[in-house]
């Protein structure tokens, strides 16, 4: 039993005490592609200090209460003190309720008396999940658009911004929060699992666009690049689906609907790679002929790229930046506003 427990506390040793090391002279692991891809957050994390919201404007989705709009999104909508949804939120003084897809879905609101009545339902998924997440169709046929005319949601208060603060990206460790998980993953799962690096690409571009001292490097994950295996069928599937959703919202929930997807990290950079071979995005003119409420954030995370913008995605990270979701988040409102789905109170 003695030489068991020493076995044990050797092995135990032998995984935490290099995984401890390396947490405690290395810089905090904040970004989920460096996490994935085991490469040095000295060298990837942002250099540029970044902005965040002081506080969160909006809640998970609870039952028994009422929203005047209901975000089902994902990892880009959720992050409470990141996500854009905090600007729709304090800019409009309406109640807000945001659900992951995989916890909440569309149809499933029809008989969700307890959430209440949306007005607005906005549909938010990052490019590389869009066809998944609309193939609703058995024929991918094209459907046309038609649906009930909703009328607008007054909002509630004047317009204003949010109150953000500024982040800096932490260099050293926290003594009290250590993620030893991580640190033991980065260690030893290029070991025991080689192909978990190849979740992570790493690319040279043609000049510099991140705040990092790696600066002309793009690092993306690696499900990007699985638009390629798409169909040729895929277009009419996505606007099939899409146009499915928008009729539910209309016909059985009496609420507008607004498709949002959020580009991939390298159909936004992909372009300018000193070698070619990413996968290209699949978003442009992909609604140009649908009457769909679509925010078209492609063209416009396209547009601040090209003026210079610094850090529109994060170096170490598949994410927007939080400037860039403030950004997101007054691009809904103004669209909204734009197209009647939101009007001025009275």
């Amino acid at each position: 039993v003695l030489l068991h427990n020493c076995l044990l506390a050797m092995a135990i040793i032998g995984f935490i005490l290099p995984a401890l090391t390396l947490a405690l002279t290395a810089n905090p692991i904040v970004g989920d592609l460096t996490r994935l891809g085991y490469l040095p957050e000295e060298e990837f994390g942002w250099h540029k200090p970044q902005v965040r919201y002081e506080k969160s404007h909006f809640s998970k989705i609870f039952p028994k209460r009422q929203y005047d709009i209901i975000v089902l999104g994902d990892s880009f909508s959720l992050d409470e003190k990141r996500s854009w949804v905090n600007t729709l939120v304090s800019q409009t003084g309406l109640s807000v309720g945001v659900s992951h897809h995989r916890n909440l879905n569309l149809f499933d609101l029809g008989n969700a008396d307890e959430i209440g009545n949306p007005r607005l339902i906005i549909f938010e998924t990052a490019e590389r999940r869009l066809l998944d997440r609309t193939q609703l169709c058995e024929q991918p046929l094209v459907v046309h658009n038609s649906a009930a005319h909703i009328a607008g949601i007054s909002i509630k208060q004047v317009l204003k911004s949010p109150a953000t603060t500024i982040e800096y990206r932490p260099v050293k460790v926290d003594f009290l929060n250590i993620p030893l998980g991580y640190y033991v993953k980065k260690m030893f799962s290029p070991y025991l699992d080689p192909n978990l690096q190849e979740r992570v690409q790493l690319v040279t571009l043609k000049s510099n666009y991140f705040s990092n001292s790696r600066s002309k490097e793009l690092l993306y994950y690696s499900a990007d690049n699985k638009k390629k295996q798409w169909p040729a069928t895929a277009p009419q599937e996505i606007q099939c689906g899409v146009a499915t959703m928008r009729r539910f919202s209309a016909d059985v929930l009496k609420a507008n609907f607004l498709l949002m997807v959020m580009p991939d990290k390298s159909s936004i950079y992909g372009n300018y790679a000193v070698r070619k071979g990413i996968s290209s995005s699949r978003l442009e003119g992909l609604f140009d002929e649908s009457d769909v409420l679509y925010v078209d954030l492609y063209a416009e995370l396209k547009r601040l790229v090209q003026q210079g913008t610094v850090d529109v995605y994060l170096p170490n990270d598949t994410h927007i930046s939080g400037r860039t979701q403030k950004h997101v988040g007054n691009l809904v409102v103004k669209y909204l506003m734009w197209n009647g789905v939101l009007t001025n109170f009275e």
